[in-house]
């Protein structure tokens, strides 16, 4: 069959455009890089023969030229992957499709995940499949083929005589090794420019997966939608992928997209002494929890390319943290980024804003406790909004189980797609929200600017890195 994959934008175009501060040209931001989940499921359908096309909607040219896109497309199947964050615009996409052709819409992706059902009622929406796409996708696509029941395909939502009808789940896929590597070729990978920033240098690069899931049990995250067990490929595999990425594109650096790295310490070490055994000259980062970094773990990272790790401090305030289920301390936190720096690896921190409960003196514990982090041990430092995401425990706890993201909140004043939390809950408004994080990110912002240019004056690279995000 011709299955056409759609990634729509997070935000409309117009918003998506990014101005300098410092200039008044206009660059467009890949938000979240590759879409890393529709090329895993493209090389998935094309192993089973299916003529697969990605359309990633990330400028306003391919926004303006979308129905005839989809029109010239000759689809049998459209799939569109779908972030809370941008569900109108995924509606909106899925409204032009079905304008233009007559044929099966399929939603995917955390959304899809997350609200189902009440996703499936949607005029546009046909199908949404829950959890992991790539077999789910496949059987859909070989029952519609033969037009047989989908009450045979395990994971979706679907329409039947007006009703939204929910099949029995699917299993996790165990062996993710048997999954072909993401489709690089069907999409123009040269357009997606991500890099990794550390004190020693700036590298352009591309992703890759290493794992999937999370065992942890984080209350605002949606790793928790498809389930806390953690898989992991084999790690031959993964520097294979590396190793091939490295020797076909130009870029050094690889940045490692799974929820958690280092749930099994043993696994990373396979990992490093692989790249290390081949000689690969690389520069790689991760996303990791402060549990199980030890100094020999992070030497041995560090030989092997690791330039960067991200943690999740999320709040100085023990009381927040156990709010969030983080199963952390403030101070384990520091003692992490002390060792992480000590071995010559950036450590990269994110905290929330509007967290429930939050008080001033909350607020400011938390900020005074990421400019130590920052002074001191040379961390990154980003503060994100906490979203009340569907299927999550923060959704419970703000009293917004089963409400549908399509619509406004009555008497909330908000133009988020996802709900604030706090906004919610009443105690912010969504301009006092911005105004903190935005506080915030500026003065670590413009320190950390400062600081690179001192490090590598005579860096063109530096410099256009600087310059752009100013």
């Amino acid at each position: 069959m011709k299955v056409l994959l759609i990634n729509p934008p997070v935000f409309h175009a117009e918003e998506v455009r990014i101005k300098s501060r410092l200039f008044t040209t206009e660059k467009y931001m890949n938000v979240f890089g590759e879409p890393m989940g529709l090329m895993y499921l493209a090389s998935y359908l094309q192993a089973y023969e299916h003529e697969v096309q990605i359309v990633d909607v990330f400028d306003d040219k391919i926004w303006n030229n979308l129905r005839t896109i989809i029109g010239k497309s000759g689809a049998d199947v459209i799939g569109i992957t779908s972030m809370t964050t941008g569900i109108n615009e995924a509606l909106e996409t899925a409204q032009i499709c079905k304008d233009e052709l007559a044929i099966p819409i399929v939603f995917g992706g955390p959304h899809a995940s997350g609200t189902p059902e009440t996703l499936t009622k949607h005029p546009f929406v046909d199908i949404s499949v829950i959890g992991e796409g790539e077999q789910t996708f496949l059987e859909l696509l070989s029952t519609i083929e033969r037009g047989g029941s989908l009450k045979e395909v395990n994971g979706i939502c679907y329409k039947e005589d007006g009703n939204v009808v929910r099949t029995a789940p699917r299993q996790l896929i165990g062996d993710l090794d048997s999954i072909p590597w993401p489709a690089r070729d069907i999409v123009d990978i040269e357009k997606y420019y991500m890099d990794i920033s550390s004190h020693r240098g700036i590298w352009p690069a591309y992703t890759v997966f290493a794992s999937r899931g999370c065992p942890f049990n984080c209350a605002f995250c949606t790793s928790n939608i498809w389930g806390r067990r953690w898989r992991k490929r084999d790690p031959k595999k993964v520097v294979d992928e590396i190793e091939y990425i490295h020797e076909q594109f130009s870029r050094p650096g690889i940045k490692f997209g799974d929820f958690v790295f280092n749930v099994d310490r043993k696994w990373v070490e396979e990992i490093c002494n692989e790249l290390l055994k081949r000689g690969l000259d690389i520069k790689w980062s991760a996303k990791t929890s402060i549990h199980g970094i030890t100094p020999e773990l992070l030497e041995l990272m560090n030989r092997s390319g690791c330039v960067l790790l991200k943690y999740g401090g999320e709040s100085a305030d023990q009381e927040t943290l156990s709010l969030l289920n983080k199963k952390q301390t403030p101070e384990e936190v520091e003692k992490v980024i002390k060792l992480t720096r000590e071995a010559d690896i950036s450590p990269h921190l994110y905290f929330l804003v509007g967290v429930p409960q939050e008080t001033e003196e909350s607020k400011t514990r938390t900020f005074e406790f990421a400019k130590r982090l920052f002074h001191k041990y040379d961390a990154k430092i980003k503060f994100s909004t906490l979203y009340v995401f569907p299927g999550t425990e923060i959704e419970e706890m703000a009293g917004l189980k089963g409400y549908d993201y399509y619509n406004p909140l009555a008497n909330v004043e908000s133009e988020s797609r996802a709900p604030l939390f706090s906004v919610v809950a009443g105690m912010y408004s969504e301009s006092e929200i911005n105004k903190l994080r935005e506080r915030y990110d500026k003065y670590f912002a413009i320190r950390s600017a400062w600081r690179y240019v001192r490090r590598h004056p005579f860096s063109l690279r530096s410099w256009k890195y600087i310059l752009q995000n100013l």
